[in-house]
């Protein structure tokens, strides 16, 4: 449990008069250089799934030879089936984008191979047919990618992406495949084309669906049935050399209310205690304070929350409490009486209250199918910093792609 000493409690008692002016409060959410490897292993992971199989268009091929005949060869059924992206692969953040290259992959393509021989010479058609295995050699390829805020949701667009394969291997089975290997071989140039073009349109195509993904992802997430997480995005991402930043609006708000906040927040250092993470979260002061001005203005309405889901849990304490008179028409009062029953209120009713909601957890941003592990705290003056590895589960991403 984390302790929010340094968070003004006397907030508390004035949430019910006053609403948060804290509208530069909001959520940070970095990726550091381990998480941006283990989200470019994720993507690879998800286009070899989305690839394979890829069905490639055949060909075929005919040729006269005068007072010989003709000759017809076809290739058909071509399909990648495997694709083995290996370790060589890297991300680079740069200004305004991500440049994901995986270089060194092999590939395995099948397909069925027939030949046809005709001759106004002989009255019988001479044909043949088989299966051919393909190894593709040296692979080569590349995506940028640009992350936008689009009406507070995140935009995802591919600017440039492009396939190079080296070599390729064709192995021919059945048949006469020894006599025919030499035409077949003229296919080469065919299916290395055929999978240039093909992988950066069916990668492109994928990009698509994570976009819809992204900006159909919700800007509020219900804490219970009274309070509401804004997940709205702040500003486009900023861009470092081996990190990715996000601003999210991250108030608590009415679960019948929004509160709007276009602030710039400042730049989340990634120190994180000397341990090496993959995310960053930072939530600012006012996120709580926030929370405590809604929950505290309509507590009567307060539901039990779901225990569930990627959450982190607090509890609060009162450190200090004073009050002081401004000003009063009907003379002077005993402060240190009133002091003292506002005090024994706070500890005996609302912090009792508010450690039972936090006790249930605070809803983290985290996408569907993506778990936080190994979570460490850090905490300031003015925020709460989680430091976390994150885990991946494929299945839950597909369902939702």
């Amino acid at each position: 449990m984390t302790r929010l000493c340094p968070l003004h409690l006397l907030l508390i008692a004035a949430a019910a008069a006053s609403a948060s002016g804290a509208d530069e409060a909001h959520v940070s959410i970095a990726v550091a250089e381990k998480g941006l490897a283990f989200a470019k292993d994720v993507l690879i992971s998800e286009a070899v799934r989305s690839l394979t199989p890829l069905r490639l268009p055949g060909v075929e091929k005919a040729v006269r030879v005068p007072f010989l005949g003709g000759i017809r060869v076809a290739a058909s059924n071509i399909t990648l089936f495997h694709l083995d992206v290996g370790d060589n692969s890297t991300i680079f953040p740069g200004d305004s984008g991500l440049l994901v290259v995986a270089s060194g992959i092999t590939a395995n393509i099948s397909m069925h191979w027939s030949y046809c021989y005709d001759s106004w010479l002989f009255p019988i058609e001479i044909t043949d047919s088989g299966t051919a295995s393909i190894l593709v050699q040296g692979m080569e390829v590349g995506i940028t990618m640009v992350i936008k805020n689009k009406n507070g949701s995140l935009a995802l667009s591919v600017s440039q992406c492009g396939c190079y394969v080296k070599d390729l291997v064709i192995s021919l089975d059945g048949g006469a495949s020894w006599f025919y290997q030499g035409f077949i071989n003229a296919f080469e140039d065919h299916i290395k084309a055929a999978v240039e073009k093909a992988v950066p349109e069916n990668i492109i195509e994928g990009a698509g669906k994570l976009d819809s993904f992204l900006q159909g992802l919700p800007r509020t997430i219900s804490l219970d049935d009274v309070a509401a997480f804004n997940l709205t995005f702040i500003n486009d991402p900023h861009y470092g050399n081996s990190s990715i930043e996000f601003d999210i609006n991250g108030l608590i708000t009415s679960a019948v209310a929004e509160t709007a906040n276009l602030q710039k927040h400042p730049q989340l250092s990634l120190a994180c205690g000397g341990a090496s993470k993959m995310l960053l979260l930072s939530l600012d002061e006012d996120v709580f304070n926030s929370a405590l001005e809604v929950h505290f203005k309509i507590v009567s309405a307060s539901g039990v929350v779901d225990a569930s889901g990627n959450k982190v849990y607090g509890r609060v304490g009162l450190d200090n409490f004073s009050l002081a008179l401004k000003w009063s028409k009907i003379g002077n009062f005993h402060m240190s009486l009133i002091q003292g029953v506002i005090r024994v209120l706070l500890n005996t009713v609302c912090m009792p209250y508010l450690n039972s909601r936090l006790g249930n957890g605070l809803i983290l941003p985290v996408v569907h199918g993506f778990t936080l592990q190994d979570v460490y705290v850090l905490t300031s003056a003015e925020q709460l910093t989680l430091c976390s590895d994150v885990t991946f589960n494929a299945s839950s991403m597909a369902s939702l792609l």
